[in-house]
């Protein structure tokens, strides 16, 4: 069985000299992350330039078979009994491996005063940097397999399994927009009603505080991506609706906001989507991403409000409510403006006039109803924002 290890194309170095070593010699110790080019290696090479010394300067390499690696040195770690073991990159610098590591090319290679005699290269096995030859199944594998390129908006995706097909809708700024609910009741006998089987009709002296809130502050653009789940004819499979036996299946698509970007995609060429739902659906830009389930009347009028052809999925959140807002640019983020009904539309507490609504609240329970606007401070746009 093929085991998961990735082989980055580049590599970013960074070294200090002499860390760790038993002799006097010029030695230099590697600290090396995968150049992926996006947000997360930012911050990872911010890490390994903290680590460097600064008068040495970090290499980018190409990450491919080479001949030359040794075995040179074992290392224990001051904190625990850990052995790692040294081994010497051909381009003049030395990268730790594992005992497991260093047990596989024991018993998968020649070895001659530490010199491993075949051609190697750099993986990723897990969170570690992995030696591995350049004949093993997994690199031949990989060189076999669909090479994943950069992510650019409009890419088609994979899942492993084939079952799911994504497309990368891009980097995207973001507002969410969140309420909180503040309620008190001084005259709460809610035990006594129930006990006594007796409705309560007077809620004149409850208050309810709806406070909505624009969050604008954004460490880091998101990533979005528009998922569709392919029926056994590589088509958008079509949902049922549980909440109405009336109302017929339909296609929908799910807009998937990420804080990172999916790992382990696979890339599809647009000629291999046959899904014509999935080529013409849209995110919608600048709008309150709320999903209407099911086509229901409007609360306060007979306006009908038509259920929505996606749903979303977000792994942030700033209330009890939150609804995202996207957008292409920050710029464009902080720019936008919200119309105070159309908040309260989303947000305000759900009451049906003359009849219950969840939990058997019965209209009026939420009293004298005022509502609080927060706006989060607007900052600065910078270069690189945009």
């Amino acid at each position: 069985m093929l085991r998961d290890i990735k082989f980055p194309e580049k590599y970013y170095v960074g070294f200090q000299k002499q860390r760790f070593s038993r002799e006097d010699n010029f030695r230099m110790l590697g600290f090396a992350t995968p150049n992926t080019g996006d947000y997360a290696f930012k911050k990872r090479k911010a890490s390994v330039d903290g680590w460097s010394e600064k008068d040495l300067t970090p290499l980018d390499m190409e990450n491919k078979p080479t001949h030359g690696f040794k075995i040179v040195d074992a290392v224990s770690r001051y904190s625990t009994s850990n052995k790692k073991f040294r081994v010497e990159d051909p381009r003049g610098f030395e990268l730790e491996i594992d005992v497991y590591n260093l047990l596989e090319i024991i018993e998968k290679h020649t070895i001659v005063q530490g010199a491993i005699m075949e051609p190697m290269l750099w993986g990723r096995f897990g969170g570690d940097n992995y030696l591995i030859s350049g004949n093993s199944a997994e690199y031949k594998h990989h060189l076999s397999g669909p090479k994943v390129g950069a992510l650019a908006a409009g890419i088609w995706m994979k899942n492993k399994a084939g079952n799911i097909l994504y497309r990368f809708e891009g980097r995207m700024a973001y507002n969410l927009v969140a309420s909180h609910v503040y309620r008190k009741d001084p005259d709460d006998r809610s035990y006594y009603w129930s006990y006594n089987r007796q409705p309560r009709t007077d809620y004149s002296r409850v208050t309810t505080k709806i406070k909505t809130i624009v969050n604008r502050k954004q460490d880091k653009p998101a990533f979005v991506y528009s998922e569709f789940h392919l029926d056994e004819n590589g088509v958008t499979r079509a949902e049922r609706n549980y909440y109405r036996d009336d109302i017929p299946d339909r296609q929908k698509a799910k807009i998937v906001i990420r804080k990172t970007e999916i790992k382990d995609l696979l890339p599809v060429d647009e000629s291999e989507v046959k899904c014509a739902f999935a080529k013409a659906f849209t995110v919608p830009v600048g709008e309150l991403l709320k999903e209407v389930a099911y086509t229901y009347h409007h609360r306060d009028t007979d306006e009908v409000l038509n259920v929505t052809n996606y749903s979303v999925d977000m792994n942030m959140s700033a209330g009890q409510q939150t609804v995202p807002v996207l957008f292409k640019t920050k710029a464009d983020s902080m720019a936008k403006t919200y119309d105070q009904k159309e908040l309260l539309e989303f947000l305000k507490p759900l009451e049906y006039a003359g009849g219950y609504y969840y939990g058997n609240k019965p209209a009026g329970w939420h009293g004298t109803i005022t509502y609080v606007h927060e706006d989060s401070a607007v900052t600065e746009i910078t270069e690189e924002d945009e």
